[in-house]
Order: C-alpha cells, then sequence, then structure tokens
C-alpha cells in the first residue's frame, strides 16, 4: 500500500485498502485495516461483513471513509453513513438483473414474439442519455464535417 500510494501519479488518483472481513478474524481485518491506513491509503473497502457488531468496531478502530461489499441483510437496514460509510456496493445485480432481461427478450423472441412485441426495451431518450449520444453528435460535427 505504501508503494501505491507512494506510485500515485497525482494528488485525485484515489488508493483503497480492501479486505475481506471473513477471511480470519475480526480482529485480523482491523489490523490490516489499520496497516492501510498507517500507509496513507484514502479509504478501505471491506468485503463480506456479517452483523453491525463488525462495522460498529471498525469505524471505531479507523478514521478513513469506508466503501462496503457483500454486506449482511442485518447491515441493510442500518444508516450505513453513520458508520462513515460512503459507498455499498450491489455487487453484480446490475450486470445480473441485465443478463435476466436479456434471456427473457431471447425466450420471446425464440417464442415467436415479433421485436415490436417486446416491452423491456429501454426508450430512445433514455439511450441518447446513458450514451451521451449529444456529445458524440456535437464531436461529429465538429471533426467530421467536410469544408
Amino acid at each position: 500500500m505504501r508503494a501505491a500510494v507512494a506510485a500515485r501519479p497525482d494528488p485525485s488518483f484515489v488508493v483503497i485498502g480492501r479486505t475481506n472481513a471473513g477471511s480470519t478474524s475480526l480482529d485480523d481485518a482491523i489490523r490490516r485495516l489499520s496497516a492501510y491506513e498507517r500507509a496513507g491509503v484514502d479509504a478501505l473497502f471491506i468485503v463480506g461483513l456479517k452483523r453491525l457488531s463488525e462495522l460498529s468496531a471498525i469505524a471505531e478502530a479507523t478514521t478513513l471513509p469506508l466503501i462496503l461489499a457483500n454486506i449482511s441483510a442485518e447491515l441493510e437496514s442500518v444508516n450505513l453513513s453513520a458508520y462513515r460509510v460512503r459507498i455499498n456496493l450491489q455487487g453484480h445485480l446490475p450486470i445480473m438483473a441485465a443478463l435476466q432481461s436479456v434471456y427473457e427478450t431471447m425466450k420471446e423472441l425464440r417464442d415467436g414474439a415479433s421485436p415490436l412485441q417486446i416491452k423491456t426495451v429501454v426508450s430512445s431518450e433514455l439511450l441518447k442519455a446513458l450514451t451521451g449520444a449529444a456529445t458524440y453528435d456535437e464531436a461529429t460535427r465538429k471533426y467530421m464535417s467536410i469544408n
């Protein structure tokens, strides 16, 4: 971690120390997170917290912003920001939802549905917003026009 902090190309480059809370013991996770903090990382990333008592102990033992992933149902109902949690990653939920939609669409098409019958298609307005179409169109006008 010290090497990563020393090698950062500019001060806005963020270095995050990561540990799996369930890989050994809570005490070991806190030792590792504290070592990352002393090394100068900007945030601490903890995977697999199960209990509020674990989050509370980590928040008490450290001072940096926290990032969580794969938390338990017990922690889903907690005001995580009260424990300096700034990001709570939702795992693979977005890609899993996308895969389910692709599966259902392909199944409907296989079963004879017309493409015009598929209702779960993104609107053209949302597609343009998500893909930055206005920026692309502006660049096309600026750089691809023939004078």
